[in-house]
């Protein structure tokens, strides 16, 4: 008796998915964000109002950083996200065996990161000299509703990745029996 390939489950495409917008999507739209801020701050041009003889003056300084975003953190952040993408495009494709194994570490490894880093956010207290309103408290708040969803969604991944219609997806076969899923999880 021949058995067909087995197709992706929606649970499967589910967890790919969300994986994706977690760990490619916002993190790549945050990156987007903060260049377009800067893009917009660095082409603006700030002249203070005239004198009452018609002479502009422009002011002695100009600048600052006010995205609080270091580079190096945008370059990390791009490489995880685009890293991550990759992954899941063949997660998605089931190709090779080993990628679900792949997608699980890499899904645990983003998780730990993106869990420490809104703790510290959470945990920093704001910084008055920046003004009440720098935007700390919000992120603060932001943090907080986001690990919900940092530890929620993982969980999920992880739980159906480990199940017996993803298995068989990535394996490309089905099991006939209980006593050979056993065998093949041990190779």
């Amino acid at each position: 008796m021949t058995q067909s390939k087995p197709q992706r489950t929606f649970g499967l495409s589910i967890a790919i998915i969300a994986s994706t917008i977690i760990f490619s999507i916002i993190p790549l739209f945050q990156v987007g964000m903060v260049l377009r801020l800067q893009q917009f701050l660095n082409e603006r041009e700030f002249e203070l109002p005239t004198t009452d003889e018609g002479v502009t003056t422009n002011p002695i300084a100009i600048g600052g950083d006010f995205t609080g975003v270091s580079t190096l953190s945008l370059i990390t952040q791009t490489v995880f996200a685009v890293g991550f993408l990759a992954i899941a495009v063949f997660a998605w494709r089931g190709k090779p065996q080993r990628i679900r194994v792949v997608m699980i570490a890499a899904v645990i490894g983003l998780t730990v990161l993106s869990i420490a880093q809104s703790f510290a956010t959470m945990t920093t207290q704001p910084n008055v000299s920046q003004g009440i309103d720098s935007g700390a408290e919000l992120s603060r708040s932001l943090a907080c509703v986001s690990l919900f969803f940092q530890i929620a969604v993982p969980l999920y991944v992880v739980w159906y990745l480990s199940r017996a219609p993803a298995r068989a997806f990535y394996r490309g076969y089905y099991l006939e029996t209980p006593s050979q899923e056993a065998k093949s999880g041990a190779n």
